[in-house]
Formats: structure tokens, C-alpha cells, sequence
């Protein structure tokens, strides 16, 4: 089942093995065929030597049953090829177990041309499969398909379009719980639990070797894990689970009852400590505070939280429809090669964002502070809880919540890790281990916050006294951290870009050598801790910018962000050669030149020369500012969709 729809994607006149040549084969009528008629081939007496050649194309034997009787001669158990065999007998016969069994494996469907190549089948229908000493087994199948460079254009161009014109390549070993393997095809397996991944592995690649072409080769796995046996019950839940599902309702039934007693709008702090405790968790008070906009806060920086977070939010969530089994994924793809997919693929700009304004809020208010502990102190008490609550929860709840062909090959094993890893996250290293390895890995950017502002404490507590020399040396770390960049780019041949044909493997290289280490990404937060010293300063002492000036610098700061998101606009095209000196220079620089833009913009119109101030606007909406415009994010998040579909999706 497996193998029939890749043969023929692969290539349209592959040729298969004419099991009829075998001698003394029984052959049977299957009344599923086009035309009427399958071999089926069960024993044969000895191996000729007509059977080791490969046959002329036959496609009138692109059928579900022709492939299934193809390999039981290659599985050695015999259990499993005594249990195929009656399969196919009784599907001859048109039983309805056999029938069940036959319509739940992933079988050639149309569009195979337009990247239709993940077929999961149905795996609920499979898994519930009555039958009195056969029980069922779905597994989920990877399959790597390739191409040598001596094979005709056609070939070329038939294996390509299955892959899905190679957005990502990938390998059926790489990690699968974050980045999507693109170019593994899934396939999904209804077969009888006597047979084993290993002996399903074996046989399909057997076949594959007997069947395809020198210039095209098939590698199939089955991983014991993404299978799964009919007729058991669900998987019972461990102590954890019922722990954590304690916990989580714990807290929502205390946020109730503090909502509830919640009466009044007096001020907290003028409540009695008993009536305070009461109401702390009053999610209409804390909803309150947090659409207040105070005085002191530097009010664009709302402004760029919500836009750098929205083009986030779109830039990462493409990531996972490489997941889902899209009927059309080349056109899916075609989108990703305009060159405007160049403001997503630039994601890094997003991230950076927020490490300026990070480094910018902790100098800003460090400086106000005379005690340093308690503000170190308070700004992990409010990260902590929350980073913590998303750990716990990928471990221990997550997993059991649902179940299907892809479930446990991404949603499980991110639980797993977690379980395994959660006291890396709860001490904020986990960035200082192998992305691939991370639980929740898109709470990389919490490691490197915390880690940048611990790091930058004494240079904060620098400028104070000695400002001259300490933004020398910020400088000096600067341009540091852009030289590590571009010689780990240069050095190792990567790129912080996903560009067409990059590989999983050079993607996770990325990020274990630069992406997710804080001195590499310390550019845009020392950039911010030099804004908010800046800042704090001209709040006492004024500035008076002239046109001229004014003109200069928003021309230079559209400059530098417009290269930022559009100097990649060639890396999407479907013939994209990887530039090492272009990757490297956009490593180095895109860092510095958008934390210079939006330092400048900050600095406009923190001083009343981007437009409206801030007074004013107070004062035209009553004091209190729009939602959209000044929604405080403390943290930044990268929205992961877990799929276990088992349909088919058209994309517009």
C-alpha cells in the first residue's frame, strides 16, 4: 500500500515484479481490479532467474491488492505472511473485515503531481476492525524518495513535485515534534499486528530494490512508536496527569471564586491585606490592570509588541502546514517563492524586536531602581508560573488529549522531551542544549531574555557612573556579536533564513550555533539597554531635533528595516543557489540595522516627534488608550498547530 502510491509518483512507468513468473504460484481473481483480475502470489516452490529481472511497466497493476501480495514474499515472519495472505483471500471474497482493512491504508489518490503524497488512511476505521485472531495495526510509514543527477528531466521533475518542489528537505530520522519534514512522505499502514515495523520496513525496501530504477531510489522506515494495535483500551493515564489536571482546575476554580468576591472598584492598595489576598486573582482586575497605560511606560513600545507579534504569529505558523496533508502543497509552496515571502522568511527581525525592547524596559527601569535584586526578583516571579504552566502541560496533558496517525509523531514526542527535560525550562538553559532536543522549543526567546538580562546588569549599572566608557564597551560587544555571526555562517555554511532547498538538519545547525545563543542574539538587546539609558536621561533633559535631522534619520531607518525584510527576496525562488556570503552578511548586519531603525523610532516618538503625543492622546480618549495599540505582551510566544488530522486539505 505503502509503495504503490510512491511508485507511482516516482515514476509513472516504474516497473513492477510479475509474481506470475514465479512457478507454482495460486493465482486468484480480485473483484477490486480495474481489470478484473490480480495475481496473487503466495508461495513459490524456487527463485528463477526471470524473477530477478525488472519487468516492463505494467500499470494496469497499480492496484491496493497487487502491491500487498507483492510483498509477502519478502516478509520473513511467517505469522505475518500466513495473516497477509488471508487478507488478500478474503478481500477477494469481499468480506467486510478485510474490506475495512483494505480501505484504511493510504493508497494512490490524484493529485500525487501537485504534492498529494502524504496518505494517512483511516485510522480510526482501522483500528476498530473485528476479526477473531487478526487484530489490527495502524502504523505510519516515512518514506524518502530520491533522485540521482544522471536521471532524465522528466524524472526529475515528477520526484520533485511529490516532494512537494523541496520547500524543506528532510530525512525520515530527522526530528519531527517543531519544523515539519517536508519532503518525508507519510503513509499509513493497515496491516495485522503479527507484522513488525521491522519486518514492514525490510520488505518494502526489498521490493523497492527489485522494482525501481537504478536512478531512483525509495528508503522506507516504520517506527514501532507511530504504531498503533485495535481492540486495547486507551492508553491509561499516569499519576502526573491526574497531578497536573488537579493543579490547572485548582487554579481556575481560585481565579472564580477571587472574580466573585471581586464586588468593588476600590484600588487594591487600599484594600485590608485579608480583602487584598481575596481579589489577587480577580481575572476583571487583573484584566483591568492590564489595559492600564501609566505614565511612566514608554508608550510606542505597545505599538511594535502588537505588530512585531502579529507578523510572528504569521511568519511561525506557516512552519506547520508543512505538517498537514494539503492536496495541493506545490501551490502552497509556489506562495512561499514570490518574493514578498521574504517579510516572513525574515522572522528573525520579529524576534529581535523583541530583545530590543527587553533590553530597552530592563535599563530604562533599572535605572529608577536602588535595588537591583528586587527587580531581578520580580522580573522572574512573573516569568516562572507561566513558562512553567506551559511545560507542565505539554508533559503531562497534552499527549492524552487526543490520538491519530500524527499525534504521536509530533505531539508526543514534544511531551516526552519535557517530561524528560522540564528542569532545563525551569532554570532557563534549555537553549544551551541541541534545538532538536528542546521541550517547547519556542520558549528559546525566554532562555535568552532572562540569560541578556542577567548578563547586562553591570554594564546598566555602568552607564549610571560611568557612561562614556560603558557605551564604548557596549559597542565594542556589538560588533562582536555580529563578527561570531557571520564567521559561524561563513565557517559552517548556514544561513537564519529558511531558503528553498535548505535542509532540516542545516536549519537545527542554525539554530544550535547561532540562533538560540545569547551572545549571537545580544545585539539588538545591548542596542536596548543603550536606548533606555538614552531615554531615561532625556526625560529630565529634553531634545530638540531639527528637520533636517528628522528627515535623515527616518530615510536611514527605512532604509535599514527595508533591507532587513527584502534583501532575501531571491531566497524563496524554486532555483535558489545557497550564497554563503549573503547569508553571512544578513546574519551580521539585520541584527544592527534593526535595532538602529527602531531605536530611532522609539526615540521619536518617546520625545514628541513621531506625531500625536502621548499627552494628548490621553486626553482626547479619556486617559485610557486602545487595546490594540498599547496590549502589553511580556512574552514572546511562537504558536506551534499540533495536526493529527486524517483528512485531505485543499488550500486556496
Amino acid at each position: 500500500m505503502l509503495s504503490r502510491c510512491l511508485v507511482f509518483g516516482v515514476l509513472c512507468c516504474v516497473p513492477w515484479i510479475h509474481l506470475s513468473q514465479a512457478q507454482h504460484c495460486n493465482v486468484q481473481v480480485s473483484p477490486v481490479s480495474n481489470n478484473g483480475k490480480v495475481k496473487t502470489c503466495l508461495h513459490s516452490s524456487q527463485d528463477s532467474p526471470e524473477n530477478t529481472k525488472k519487468p516492463h511497466p505494467d500499470m494496469s497493476r497499480l492496484f491496493s491488492t497487487d502491491l500487498l501480495t507483492s510483498i509477502i514474499p519478502h516478509i520473513e515472519d511467517r505469522t505475518c505472511r500466513s495473516q497477509l495472505s488471508q487478507v488478500v483471500q478474503d478481500l477477494n471474497e469481499m468480506k467486510l473485515w478485510a474490506f475495512q482493512m483494505f480501505d484504511s491504508m493510504g493508497r494512490l489518490s490524484s493529485s500525487v503531481l501537485s504534492g498529494n503524497s502524504h496518505q494517512l488512511g483511516d485510522f480510526d476505521q482501522c483500528l476498530s476492525i473485528q476479526h477473531p485472531f487478526i487484530r489490527p495495526q495502524y502504523c505510519l510509514g516515512l518514506v524518502d524518495v530520491d533522485v540521482a543527477q544522471e536521471a532524465p528531466p522528466d524524472v526529475k521533475l515528477v520526484v520533485e513535485r511529490i516532494r512537494g518542489n523541496n520547500f524543506i528537505q528532510s530525512h525520515r530520522s530527522d526530528p519531527s515534534q517543531f519544523i515539519p519534514t517536508y519532503t518525508t512522505l507519510k503513509w499509513g499502514l493497515c496491516i495485522p499486528d503479527s507484522c513488525s515495523p521491522f519486518d514492514l520496513s525490510k520488505s518494502f525496501d526489498t521490493f523497492f530494490n527489485l522494482t525501481l530504477p537504478a536512478y531512483v531510489t525509495v528508503q522506507t522506515s516504520v517506527d514501532p512508536r507511530l504504531c498503533h494495535q485495535g481492540g486495547l483500551q486507551q492508553k491509561d493515564w499516569p499519576l502526573s496527569t491526574y497531578l497536573a489536571i488537579l493543579l490547572f482546575g485548582g487554579l481556575v476554580m481560585i481565579s472564580l471564586v477571587s472574580t466573585y468576591c471581586d464586588q468593588n472598584k476600590v484600588p487594591i492598595n487600599k484594600l485590608s491585606k485579608s480583602r487584598s489576598i481575596q481579589v489577587l486573582c480577580s481575572v476583571k482586575r487583573n484584566w483591568a490592570q492590564f489595559l492600564i497605560f501609566k505614565k511612566e511606560d514608554i508608550g510606542c513600545i505597545h505599538g511594535l509588541k502588537t505588530v512585531a507579534t502579529l507578523l510572528l504569529f504569521f511568519a511561525h505558523n506557516v512552519i506547520p502546514l508543512g505538517s498537514i496533508p494539503f492536496i495541493n502543497r506545490t501551490q502552497l509552496t509556489d506562495i512561499t517563492f514570490a518574493p514578498i515571502s521574504s517579510i516572513f522568511r525574515s522572522s528573525i527581525v520579529y524576534t529581535d524586536t523583541f530583545l530590543l525592547l527587553s533590553g530597552l524596559l530592563s535599563s530604562y527601569y533599572l535605572q529608577t531602581t536602588s535595588s537591583i535584586l528586587g527587580r531581578i526578583g520580580n522580573r522572574l516571579v512573573r516569568m516562572i508560573p507561566a513558562h512553567l504552566a506551559v511545560i507542565l502541560f505539554t508533559a503531562t496533558i497534552l499527549p492524552y488529549l487526543s490520538n491519530g496517525p500524527l499525534w504521536s509523531y509530533i505531539v508526543e514526542t514534544n511531551g516526552q522531551l519535557c517530561a524528560r527535560g522540564w528542569w532545563k525550562n525551569l532554570f532557563f538553559i534549555h537553549n544551551f542544549y541541541p534545538f532538536e532536543e528542546m521541550c517547547a522549543p519556542h520558549t528559546h526567546h525566554l532562555a535568552l531574555d532572562v540569560q541578556l538580562f542577567l548578563l547586562t546588569i553591570p554594564l546598566v549599572l555602568g552607564l549610571k557612573s560611568h557612561p562614556g566608557f560603558t557605551s564604548v564597551i557596549l559597542l565594542g560587544l556589538n560588533l562582536g556579536s555580529a563578527l561570531m555571526r557571520y564567521c559561524a555562517m561563513k565557517e559552517h555554511q548556514l544561513s537564519l533564513v529558511i531558503y528553498t532547498g535548505a535542509s532540516l538538519q542545516d536549519l537545527y545547525k542554525s539554530a544550535d550555533l547561532s540562533y538560540i545563543r545569547p551572545l549571537h542574539r545580544a545585539s539588538p538587546y545591548l542596542s536596548g539597554v543603550w536606548l533606555g539609558f538614552i531615554l531615561y536621561k532625556i526625560k529630565f533633559h529634553p531634545v530638540k531635533l531639527s528637520k533636517t535631522t528628522l528627515y535623515t534619520g527616518w530615510s536611514m531607518a527605512t532604509i535599514c528595516l527595508s533591507y532587513c525584510l527584502m534583501a532575501n527576496y531571491n531566497v524563496g525562488a524554486i532555483d535558489y543557489k545557497y550564497d554563503v556570503t549573503q547569508a553571512a552578511h544578513y546574519a551580521a548586519l539585520c541584527p544592527l540595522l534593526t535595532s538602529a531603525a527602531l531605536s530611532w523610532v522609539i526615540l521619536v516618538c518617546s520625545t514628541g516627534y513621531g506625531g500625536e503625543s502621548e499627552r494628548e492622546r490621553e486626553t482626547r480618549k479619556g486617559g485610557k488608550p486602545s487595546f490594540f495599540a498599547h496590549a502589553h505582551v511580556h512574552t514572546h510566544t511562537h504558536t506551534h498547530t499540533h495536526t493529527h488530522t486524517h483528512t485531505h486539505t485543499h488550500t486556496h
